[in-house]
């Protein structure tokens, strides 16, 4: 059996897969990970598993991601993206009826650790944005000390998206 190597695309695009994803409400919540099911030809379905590892990173199950997170720890898929733009802090049912993801702290162990919040208050700064205005875009009243660690995660690859489309607009002007 050969490996056939995942081809690079501009993040870009990855991008714009996830945020269309989001859009389509394809991010559900399992009760412990995001489940990302990105749309299909007819008949197939796929399911992407978005967790949170240890080092307070995201990680995803598709090719793409194991292949490029060995060379690029911040390496972000279209599934990452996808949980990146999708609106898992409202309260309901997702497409196939699980929950969608409660970004609120259920447990104190649960809670935002000190350095997911001094990362956040990073990621704000540079991207020259107010962090509890940036949570309230993702998810209605909820202030960002009060995320679970997972949803800490996705508030912080959600900044450092807005710094790096920042740097990218600088360069292009």
């Amino acid at each position: 059996m050969v490996n056939t190597p995942v081809i690079e695309e501009p993040e870009a695009l990855r991008e714009e897969r996830g945020r269309r994803t989001a859009l389509m409400r394809l991010v559900e919540f399992d009760g412990a990970d995001l489940i990302v099911t990105p749309p299909s030809r007819p008949g197939q379905t796929v399911s992407f598993r978005v967790s949170l590892v240890e080092g307070g990173r995201l990680r995803c199950t598709c090719a793409e991601f194991e292949e490029r997170a060995v060379f690029n720890p911040n390496h972000r898929c279209e599934h990452i993206f996808a949980v990146q733009y999708s609106n898992v802090g409202e309260v309901g049912q997702g497409a196939r009826g699980v929950s969608t993801f409660d970004p609120r702290a259920r447990t104190r162990a649960d809670l935002v650790t000190t350095g997911q919040l001094s990362s956040i208050r990073r990621a704000a700064r540079a991207a020259g944005v107010d962090a509890d205005e940036e949570c309230g875009t993702l998810w209605r009243d909820v202030e960002y000390g009060e995320l679970s660690k997972l949803a800490a995660q996705i508030l912080i690859a959600h900044l450092e998206g807005l710094k790096a489309r920042l740097a990218e607009a600088a360069l292009q002007s």
